[in-house]
């Protein structure tokens, strides 16, 4: 690996990760041994000292999780100055981005409703129109349907207002409506966006137990989602599908300011109860449950509830199948129901898998030296952000020696500094890589 051309490593960024790669004569030459009861009992004490600084002596078997089930460690003041702003950037940071997904989805609602309809003759252009042409035809309709809203219809004239209006649209194509067994609800979507989230916030924030990585799994949540909301806003807008699903009824307050409503729209905005029918591709649902399905997922063997390699491999084994299962079922319901296409549900789950990937692939590549221009920006704050992560500071003492790392574990090791991280042995690597993530 010393021997990557400059060409190589400044054309392609990612190749500076394999500077600190072993060789193909040194990993043959290592004895993949079966790491004894010891070893693995070293290396689990390993991962409970990264996490557990205040513990250095601390046996596995005092770190279960009814000796502290919600880490009273986290809300210690030293714990919270390190987490708190960092937390505060990923909801900020969630927040915009959800600000500029309903900002096209507000745009959608007014610009969208009724194009589809209009050009099969179902309907008017927009959706002043049809409300206007439903207020003086069918008031009742109009009052069930726009009688909430805070605003006054302008009145236009259109030969297109005697039409039929019809809050209907053109169904494309779509293998699973037409070849499998529908879902007569969308509530098993919202079970499954709902759930997935709900299982994640009671397991890792509010019982994470002694190896927690609350405010670490929280401020990954948020960042996470936010980058997937601003993938969603562009989609939408790049190519409004007709819905599907004909039950969705708008509720629309600001109908003349898409700012208005799109901050109407937010997140804890409780005042407000808004709906919009016309973002379809991707899911947001198949996203939601992913993400958190994911995070749940990955982060068991991170931060787990017992340090116990032999029951906790065969219980992990256990959630995995289960993790599949959730998803697929997941995945099915959201198209089966008709509440989004089919190509919605498989790029919502594909781009939070890559999103998710990524994202945790970039947290540990940071942490190598590399000069291209275009990752230095981000470089920066990401390694801000993650300076304090408990899996990070057991993964950089394995792998980020620290005259070749841009901060070792121990902290504030620079390039060019005599000073070395102390890595574990081969076999303990062996028996306690999966644990460091």
């Amino acid at each position: 690996s010393s021997a990557l051309p400059p060409s190589l490593l400044h054309f392609c960024p990612m190749a500076s990760i394999l500077r600190p790669m072993e060789s193909l004569e040194a990993l043959s030459s290592r004895s993949f041994r079966r790491p004894s009861a010891e070893d693995r009992h070293r290396t689990l004490l390993e991962v409970a000292r990264s996490y557990r600084p205040d513990l250095p002596e601390a046996s596995p078997e005092i770190l279960r999780v009814w000796h502290d089930p919600f880490c009273k460690r986290d809300f210690e003041c030293e714990q919270l100055r390190k987490f708190l702003p960092r937390l505060l950037v990923a909801v900020v940071w969630y927040y915009f981005c959800v600000y500029v997904n309903n900002l096209a989805q507000a745009w959608l609602q007014v610009e969208m409703t009724g194009f589809y309809e209009s050009s099969w003759g179902y309907s008017v252009q927009n959706q002043s129109q049809a409300s206007h042409w439903l207020k003086h035809n069918m008031p009742d309709v109009y009052k069930a349907r726009y009688g909430n809203l805070r605003y006054k219809v302008k009145e236009q004239d259109s030969e297109a207002m005697m039409k039929y209006y019809r809050n209907e649209t053109v169904i494309l194509y779509d293998m699973v409506f037409l070849y499998f067994p529908s879902v007569s609800s969308s509530s098993y979507a919202d079970l499954f966006a709902g759930g997935s989230a709900i299982i994640g916030l009671v397991r890792f924030v509010a019982v994470p137990g002694p190896l927690s990585m609350r405010w670490t799994w929280l401020t990954r949540v948020l960042l996470v989602w936010g980058c997937l909301f601003l993938l969603r806003a562009f989609t939408i807008l790049a190519t409004p599908l007709p819905n599907p699903y004909h039950e969705c009824v708008p509720k629309i307050t600001f109908p003349n300011n898409i700012w208005k409503e799109a901050f109407a729209n937010l997140p804890g905005v409780f005042w407000f109860d808004e709906l919009t029918c016309q973002d379809v591709l991707f899911s947001g649902h198949t996203t939601m449950g992913t993400t958190f399905t994911l995070f749940i997922w990955r982060y068991i063997a991170k931060a787990p509830w017992f340090l116990d390699r032999e029951r906790c491999s065969s219980t992990f084994s256990l959630i995995s199948i289960a993790t599949g299962a959730w998803l697929c079922f997941g995945w099915y319901v959201i198209a089966a129901s008709h509440f989004h296409y089919t190509v919605d549900v498989m790029l919502g789950a594909i781009l939070a898998f890559m999103v998710y990937n990524f994202y945790h692939r970039w947290i540990e590549s940071v942490w190598f030296p590399r000069d291209h221009p275009f990752m230095l920006p981000f470089d920066v704050p990401t390694r801000w952000l993650e300076r304090h992560s408990p899996d990070l500071a057991c993964f950089k003492d394995h792998h980020v020696p620290a005259e070749e790392g841009i901060i070792a574990a121990g902290g504030g090791v620079r390039p060019g500094s005599s000073t070395t991280t102390s890595l574990a042995p081969p076999e303990a690597v062996e028996g306690g890589q999966a644990e460091c993530g």
